[in-house]
């Protein structure tokens, strides 16, 4: 019993280890992703700059294992590759200062009103989000 008893406790005290260091990629709120990419993603577009920004963002979406199976996702818009979740870009902080990802992901039109008044913010580059958005930059863009 006591060798059961201590092969338990080991168990859990390293899963527990274990999760508390994963360098999974950050997931970003897919409503949040959602509603940026109805705004900016165009692929299909005949401009050349709106389908730069459609490279750039599909060169950032990954396929990662969701609850129904694998899930494409772009949480580099507004996250730092490789680091915690809660790590995020200059363009993922203006945003989550407008927005809570609990109380705002069900209202699209806060969403879509917050990307708007980001967009027209200067990054620390100097160009607003817009002006890189449109010269076919993510917003994150270094």
């Amino acid at each position: 019993m006591k060798k059961l008893w201590c092969a338990l406790t080991c168990g859990v005290v390293a899963l527990a280890f274990a999760s508390g260091f994963s360098t999974a990629p950050a997931w970003a709120i897919k409503p949040f992703e959602v509603e940026f990419k109805k705004t900016y993603y165009k692929p299909e577009s005949k401009d050349p700059k709106e389908k730069e920004l459609a490279a750039a963002i599909d060169k950032i979406t990954t396929e990662v294992e969701g609850e129904d199976g694998k899930v494409k996702n772009s949480c580099n818009i507004c996250h730092v590759a490789k680091k915690k979740k809660e790590v995020r870009n200059e363009y993922g902080q203006k945003l989550a200062e407008l927005l809570d990802k609990k109380a705002d992901k069900d209202k699209p039109e806060k969403i879509q009103d917050a990307l708007k008044k980001v967009a027209e913010m200067k990054s620390e580059k100097g160009p607003t989000y817009s002006e890189l958005i449109k010269s076919g930059k993510l917003p994150s863009a270094e």
